[in-house]
């Protein structure tokens, strides 16, 4: 897979073949629908985590993400990276800044944000 030059390539070094077949799926089904959008110039949240018969990405609209989950992994492809626990908190709609948090992991935080459902 020929990753785009802004991905970070920590992170995707450390996932698993099966979630890199995921994005490369999920650029090369963007790529053939070119005429609709752009997945490294638009605001996608994909979630790798999913099987690909399962991610709805050719229904997608930007800038509108999917249902958060614990175990997920929303992916932000014009970002070239996962999304933070932080961000997946304020996407629930939680104002991370009235929280009172410890010192809580960006796992333990999406964690909390896939259960706030």
């Amino acid at each position: 897979m020929q990753l785009p030059w802004h991905y970070w390539l920590e992170y995707l070094k450390c996932n698993t073949q099966r979630r890199l077949d995921m994005l490369d799926i999920l650029h090369a089904s963007s790529a053939h629908d070119a005429e609709c959008y752009d997945s490294n110039h638009s605001c996608f949240v994909w979630n790798i985590s999913q099987n690909c018969s399962k991610e709805k990405h050719r229904q997608a609209k930007a800038g509108i993400a999917s249902c958060i989950t614990p175990g997920g992994d929303p992916f932000l492809p014009n970002a070239g990276r996962p999304l933070l626990g932080c961000e997946k908190l304020l996407l629930q709609g939680i104002p991370l800044f009235r929280l009172q948090l410890g010192n809580e992991t960006e796992v333990q935080l999406g964690d909390l944000a896939g259960n706030a459902m």
